[in-house]
């Protein structure tokens, strides 16, 4: 799995050049997290479905 993070100065500048710079680093800083929370939570549930799969597989083996 591969991330990419935007390391960016969050300091919000005062002039009028600089708000929209700040708004548009800020929108991909936010969509970069929600992007990065996605992968992790199905990683997760991945994880989770190939373990009860295998637990059931040895459980029919067994019998």
């Amino acid at each position: 799995m591969i991330i990419i993070l935007i390391f960016a100065d969050l300091r919000l500048l005062t002039t009028e050049q600089n708000v929209q710079q700040n708004n548009i680093i800020l929108v991909l800083t936010v969509h970069m997290l929600d992007l990065g929370t996605d992968m992790v939570g199905d990683d997760y549930e991945t994880r989770y479905k190939r373990q009860v799969q295998g637990l059931a597989k040895v459980k029919v083996s067994n019998y």
